[in-house]
């Protein structure tokens, strides 16, 4: 998965995760299309199943024993198929994401708020290549890890980088005909393929080490015609409450928040 074109980081808390991961497992329907109105929210649910589990160091920074070959995982993308094009290259489009989370093992991650990136749709590179990538960087996780063995829960500022996406290629060129925003079917797709990368904050942590995790995308899923009014309601929601939390801590909490 490519990372150039990202953006900072801009987390949401991890309290937001139980209801909008219900969502999840209510709203995964069969796709019906590789394209959608403009205009439309969709919810793009990705399921797979890890098949590489990869650290330079092993034992100093590590997985708990929830996730390891074979363990299931699951993504769920919100999109905005009226949003802008970002690139002005007109081979290349990238669009913001209304929010993402995921689940694999014990752990869950979540990421919204204005801007989350991203989705990448690059039409005919080199002539012959279609490709169609989809993950945001910088979430907010929730699970332990092992740092030298010890279960370990860590913040987000102990991490440097952290991204979770699917990659998806066309080597004949033919599945895509513009760089403009589409939701993908999988079947379209000759080559497609699931990563997640773990990268420590050697400063704040004094480790240098990352997890890799690779995996098979197994199925793209949409919600069906109106299930996509229920998740802008469980959105809102979410900004209803962390407005309310917010403005309930004091004044120098919230600023650090």
């Amino acid at each position: 998965m490519k990372a150039h074109g990202r953006v900072g980081r801009c987390g949401v808390g991890i309290s937001m995760l139980a209801t909008g991961w219900a969502a999840f497992m209510v709203l995964a329907l069969p796709l019906s299309t590789t394209e959608t109105a403009q205009g439309d929210i969709v919810s793009l649910h990705v399921a797979g199943t890890v098949t590489i589990i990869s650290s330079p160091f092993p034992g100093q920074f590590d997985l708990d024993g929830s996730v390891s070959v074979g363990s299931p995982y699951q993504l769920t993308f919100v999109i905005d198929t009226d949003v802008p094009d970002i690139d002005p290259d007109p081979a290349r489009g990238v669009f913001l994401l209304v929010s993402a989370s995921g689940q694999v093992g014990n752990y869950m991650w979540s990421r919204t708020g204005s801007p989350v990136n991203g989705i990448e749709v690059v039409n005919d590179l080199g002539g012959i290549v279609d490709e169609y990538d989809l993950g945001p960087q910088d979430f907010e996780i929730d699970g332990e890890f092992l740092v030298g063995g010890v279960p370990t829960r860590l913040t987000n500022d102990s991490f440097e980088f952290i991204f979770a996406g699917i990659d998806l290629t066309d080597r004949s060129g033919n599945v895509i005909d513009s760089d403009a925003l589409v939701i993908p079917s999988l079947g379209d797709w000759s080559e497609s393929g699931f990563i997640m990368h773990l990268t420590l904050d050697e400063a704040a942590t004094g480790i240098n080490s990352q997890i890799t995790i690779q995996g098979s995308v197994d199925g793209i899923t949409t919600p069906e015609p109106g299930a996509a009014t229920v998740m802008g309601a469980i959105l809102a929601a979410y900004t209803l409450r962390r407005r309310d939390r917010d403005q309930s801590l004091p004044r120098e909490t919230r600023s650090s928040a």
